[in-house]
């Protein structure tokens, strides 16, 4: 029992280091030195990344629609502007209120895992070229076919890019 015990405890002591605690930490994969850009998103990178978890643990769609890009990619094969608005974020939100386990739930674990800076592969494949965090911390790796969300820093703000998860209903 203690052994076991024993083997829990350095198991979870060994996930605490592999998550980035700020920033900085995750900005090191893509900060240029001297940057004044890259200083801001590592600045303000953990007060959006806190409201985020907390607008995401409490669904609140007004605080996270801030967040959130107008065309927010929510699917991996479909991101229609069903009602013609002229953005994806209502769309997002009713998938993930019509599966909650593979919407909020998901995203909530996901986001709890922590962030990375999104790989130059990562970025070219998705068409960034700006600063790109991503989650969860395994989600470079070619292979990860699970959630995955996306954080860009443009036009002087952390913006939520996407949360795409393929098995929706």
């Amino acid at each position: 029992m203690k052994q076991k015990i024993l083997v829990s405890s350095l198991a979870f002591l060994l996930s605490l280091t592999l998550v980035p605690r700020s920033m900085s930490e995750a900005a090191n994969g893509f900060a240029r030195p001297g940057s004044q850009s890259n200083a801001a998103a590592e600045k303000d990178w953990p007060a959006f990344f806190a409201a985020l978890r907390t607008a995401v643990k409490k669904r609140n769609r007004a605080a996270l629609t801030e967040m959130m890009t107008p065309e927010f990619r929510f699917d991996c094969c479909d991101n229609m502007d069903e009602n013609g608005n002229g953005e994806t974020r209502d769309e997002a939100f009713r998938l993930w209120s019509k599966f909650p386990q593979h919407g909020w739930g998901a995203l909530n674990r996901l986001l709890a895992q922590g962030v990375v800076p999104a790989s130059a592969d990562w970025i070219s494949g998705n068409g960034r070229s700006r600063p790109t965090l991503i989650a969860p911390t395994r989600a470079n790796s070619r292979q990860y076919r699970g959630p995955i969300a996306d954080f860009e820093w443009r036009n002087g703000r952390w913006w939520f890019m996407s949360f795409q998860y393929s098995e929706f209903g």
